[in-house]
């Protein structure tokens, strides 16, 4: 008989399976790979890849889980992979003729390929504008590390800065995306030198927030590659797995390790500059000896933490209502400014929320649309989620080309926004309505001032 370890690999597996199949032809054309086809193959990955990572890391088992719920969890997640699919069919053959603006099939490269309407010096100038305000925000507020952006420190901050911080988040994901193609091209070398200098100031950011902006980084500097026009060679891809090999075994150890340094030996620095430079210190000096047990309990527990919510949730529901849509809605209020809403200042986060209402420990877990979806509205919520996510997908991807031609870096940064959510599966419903709340409030910025209506004539 199966085993609930034999079991739950074998049906990860079909998971993987499945999202590699229904993007398959992106996969052997990149350049033709779409939004919808990333999302597949980044939810296949982390639900698929995860139950093996931690079965390898956790002495080759898994915890046992009942029979039906694993079924029943990975039903929903294989009906949000199809609801996806079906998104995708149906914005290229019935709504995409209909609407506007919108180029399809509309390919991750086309949009990548965007650097090359705009110019070094306004990419070097909000740069450093956005670099001035981190520096102002770490030193006042101690936003340097990851998980420094507690919902406390963010309340207590002027509305003003939040806005700027996260106007500042979506543009420099427009200026990534320039670096990265830009430094691929066959253009001058002083605007080769300007990609070479941003990509190299984001790498070190993307390793103090976390190993998530570090695998984006990643994927925006292959994204780069394919819309520059290179071709694959063996010198490249050697390249490649020699950079991933240095990440995945040295430096995602190396990060926790200086995040638990700075968590406990150096907690009462706060979050500030000081204690991050102390820990990485401490974890440099310290790194042979703990970061191989750490870095091997962090794989094998956190993979699975994005199925075992859905599992939760799946559990509980044999003796609780759904939501009905609550679990949704709460996502919407999260993402409406306070100084609108200053009543959600008291309000559960959506996880917790949902754990609430199915009687579950109230921690800060990683929510993902599946669960949302199955928290809302049983398997079938897996669905709905898909379709609704498959929704934003084209509205987003419309809206970025609509404003291509009057604000290019606006465009560029609605794509790097876009792809951010897309590969950070973990993302909540909050982060996609946050991204288009954002939009909003730079397009309104950018029609009132003017300010990013910037060169539209090709790099030099």
């Amino acid at each position: 008989m199966i085993g609930s370890t034999e079991l739950q690999l074998i049906l990860s597996t079909g998971v993987c399976v499945l999202a590699i199949a229904l993007s398959w032809r992106g996969i052997l054309e990149p350049k033709s790979l779409n939004f919808y086809q990333l999302i597949m193959l980044f939810v296949g990955i982390f639900f698929g890849l995860g139950s093996w990572t931690a079965f390898i890391y956790g002495s080759f088992s898994l915890p046992t889980e009942p029979v039906l719920i694993l079924f029943e969890t990975y039903l929903i997640i294989a009906l949000y992979i199809l609801a996806l699919k079906l998104a995708e069919r149906l914005s290229v053959t019935t709504i995409s003729p209909a609407v506007p603006y919108y180029n399809n099939p509309f390919s991750i490269i086309s949009g990548f390929y965007r650097y090359s309407l705009i110019s070094w010096q306004p990419i070097v100038a909000v740069a450093c504008c956005i670099w001035l305000l981190r520096i102002f925000l770490g030193m006042r507020f101690g936003l340097w590390f990851s998980g420094s952006a507690k919902s406390e420190v963010m309340l207590n901050m002027p509305y003003s800065l939040v806005v700027l911080r996260q106007i500042s988040i979506i543009m420099m994901l427009g200026c990534h995306i320039w670096a990265a193609g830009s430094f691929w091209s066959s253009v001058r070398t002083s605007t080769k030198y300007t990609a070479a200098i941003l990509l190299a100031t984001e790498f070190f950011w993307a390793f103090m927030q976390g190993r998530r902006l570090i695998i984006m980084w990643v994927v925006f500097i292959l994204f780069g590659f394919f819309a520059s026009g290179r071709k694959l060679s063996a010198k490249y891809i050697l390249t490649f797995l020699v950079v991933m090999f240095f990440i995945v075994n040295f430096l995602f150890p190396f990060f926790l390790s200086v995040r638990a340094a700075k968590t406990s030996r150096y907690s009462h620095y706060q979050d500030t500059f000081k204690g991050f430079s102390s820990s990485v210190v401490y974890a440099y000096k310290n790194f042979q000896r703990s970061s191989k047990k750490m870095n091997r309990e962090n794989m094998q527990n956190r993979p699975l933490g994005l199925y075992r919510f859905i599992a939760q949730i799946c559990e509980k529901s044999e003796n609780t209502a759904p939501m009905f849509g609550s679990a949704l809605l709460r996502s919407l209020v999260m993402s409406v400014p306070s100084a609108i809403v200053p009543a959600k200042r008291k309000l559960l986060h959506t996880e917790q929320h949902i754990q609430q209402h199915y009687n579950l420990d109230l921690t800060d877990s990683a929510i993902t649309w599946p669960a949302m979806g199955s928290a809302d509205f049983g398997v079938l919520g897996g669905f709905l989620a898909g379709i609704i996510v498959g929704s934003l997908i084209f509205i987003i991807a419309w809206w970025s080309q609509s404003i291509l031609r009057r604000h290019p870096l606006i465009s560029l940064a609605l794509v790097g926004g876009l792809i951010s959510n897309l590969i950070q599966v973990e993302e909540g419903p909050s982060t996609w309505w946050t991204l288009c709340r954002n939009i909003i409030v730079i397009m309104a910025v950018a029609k009132g001032l003017d300010i990013f209506n910037i060169s539209k004539g090709r790099a030099e």
